[in-house]
């Protein structure tokens, strides 16, 4: 069974652009026991914030299943029965705890929920199916299950450029007959976007018909290789990408990815995966592969096996390598099935699937997520797209062409900044004004860390700027326009507990309003100054 058969059973809202995993009716209930109607300042929040975002005509929490309240409410207070307390925060009626936000991210609601929304140069042109199950010579048959022996489902494609710049497919379901495996290519040199994409049966090659997750390259010498799971995550070589050999060469995770899963203590299935649905090669020496989880329901004879009173939410475990063999696990995610992470940039990367992108500076933590959907991944075209091929099995392999643009420089720390509950985002950061915070909306603790005083304000050439920090911390002070635009870094070094005075130089600054933002590991807090020269 291709990984798209499973996302077809599991999320098959997401193959229609929709990336919401769960499907629930939250607003109806609440709107039965009313909502308040003046809440509290205090408790605006990332929470409050998607009772009232609207997707499609219809309230975004809509889209969260009874599991994910029940999931919510076990987390926070030991069984299902307490759904109301959970939405009172969402209805602004009370304040996000550190237990709060741990059992929303346990439940994967921050992947699903992304609060930003970015503003990059981004065009995606969907280009239809490029294989379809009535393209000539496809013997494949859309069925999950009893397909004659030697038939399979179109999934999985892995596409390469040939040096003529004609494209080559290779996936599950590309046999000329039962159990012949071929080679498809585009009639065609492919140099841009707008040019059709015709696929016709070139020559047969022999790996497995049977090989889940296939991952094919071409490499700068002009040798094939090619990584997939066929009882066990193998490796294969060869001359000309026909004529295939299982590599000697041995695959190895530290930790096994069940180990992680016993660690962190995520749910089990019966198909336990220990391969990669993605792996891409992102630079010379550095390869990222992330292995899938479905919920726990797809695979299991009941909906909850593990008897926790819900169907727990999917996941992906994130491995990197310097070699393509030799594997170290790097992070998890709570929320998507599958996705795939790729390299922007030095110390930048994306993890993504079709509709939340989550940036990282590491591998290791990752940010609250972003919409809409871009990718730069794929075969890079002469006209500045990049074409990607995917699987929808119920139809063949849909195919885009994307182009992006964007300056890693200029996108805004919380961006990267990890998704931790000193880092919830603010409703100004939400909603793509500026990085200030008011008091009381969750981004500032003032029991740990606070701008005291800005003085004189309105500044002229220079000024004092102090913060008192109950313990000792590394502190980063940065001034931003009212744009979210970074201007300069005003401090950036270890203090040690009580007062800190820091000297700041306006003279090169241009009048107007500004942001001081202070952030330690506590969170951040963030004053507005004025600038009159």
């Amino acid at each position: 069974m291709s990984e798209r058969d499973h996302e077809k059973w599991t999320m098959n809202r997401i193959s229609k652009g929709c990336i919401w995993l769960f499907v629930g009716s939250f607003m109806t209930l609440a709107q039965g026991v009313g909502l308040a109607k003046a809440q509290p300042a205090q408790f605006q929040n990332v929470f409050t914030h998607f009772q009232n975002k609207m997707v499609d005509g219809r309230p975004f929490l809509d889209s969260f299943s009874g599991d994910f309240w029940d999931c919510m409410s076990v987390n926070l207070f030991g069984n299902t029965t307490n759904r109301s307390r959970v939405e009172a925060v969402f209805r602004g009626n009370d304040d996000v705890s550190e237990s709060f936000f741990d059992a929303a991210k346990r439940c994967g609601f921050f992947y699903q929920a992304a609060p930003f929304q970015h503003s990059f140069s981004n065009d995606t042109v969907d280009l239809g199916l490029s294989i379809s199950y009535s393209t000539p010579g496809i013997t494949a048959l859309p069925l999950l299950f009893g397909r004659p022996p030697g038939i399979e489902t179109i999934a999985d494609p892995s596409a390469v450029q040939l040096p003529d710049g004609r494209i080559a497919l290779f996936f599950s379901g590309d046999h000329r007959e039962a159990f012949q495996s071929t080679r498809w290519v585009t009639k065609y040199p492919i140099t841009a976007h707008s040019q059709a994409l015709e696929f016709e049966l070139e020559q047969d090659y022999d790996l497995s018909e049977r090989l889940l997750w296939r991952h094919l390259r071409r490499e700068s010498d002009g040798s094939w290789t090619a990584f997939g799971n066929l009882n066990g995550f193998k490796k294969w070589t060869s001359v000309d990408g026909l004529q295939w050999q299982e590599s000697s060469d041995v695959i190895s995770f530290s930790p096994l990815p069940a180990e992680v899963r016993l660690s962190l203590n995520l749910s089990p299935n019966r198909l336990q995966f220990d391969a990669f649905i993605s792996m891409e090669r992102v630079g010379e020496n550095e390869w990222i592969g992330v292995i899938p989880h479905y919920r726990e329901g797809l695979d299991a004879e009941s909906p909850d096996p593990n008897g926790n009173g819900y169907d727990d939410p999917p996941y992906v475990l994130i491995y990197s390598s310097t070699d393509g063999l030799t594997w170290t696990y790097e992070s998890h995610i709570i929320g998507p099935a599958e996705g795939f992470v790729e390299k922007l940039d030095t110390n930048l990367y994306a993890f993504s699937l079709y509709g939340t992108v989550l940036f990282s500076s590491d591998l290791k933590d990752w940010g609250y997520g972003l919409e809409p959907h871009f990718t730069t991944r794929g075969i890079a075209l002469d006209d500045g797209y990049s074409l990607t091929f995917g699987t929808r099995s119920s139809d063949g392999i849909p195919t885009y062409a994307h182009q992006v643009a964007f300056t890693s420089s200029e996108i805004p720390d919380f961006y990267l900044a990890p998704a931790t509950y000193a880092n919830l985002p603010t409703l100004n950061q939400i909603n793509g004004t500026n990085v200030a915070v008011e008091p009381g909306f969750n981004d500032v603790l003032p029991e740990k860390h606070v701008i005291t005083s800005i003085y004189p304000n309105p500044i002229g050439s220079n000024g004092l700027i102090e913060i008192r920090l109950e313990q000792p911390d590394h502190v980063q002070v940065d001034l931003f326009d009212m744009l979210g635009r970074k201007v300069r870094n005003l401090h950036d070094q270890y203090e040690v507990s009580g007062r800190v005075e820091i000297s700041i130089s306006t003279s090169e600054l241009l009048s107007g309003p500004y942001l001081v933002v202070a952030k330690s590991k506590y969170g951040k807090s963030s004053t507005r100054i004025v600038i009159i020269h």
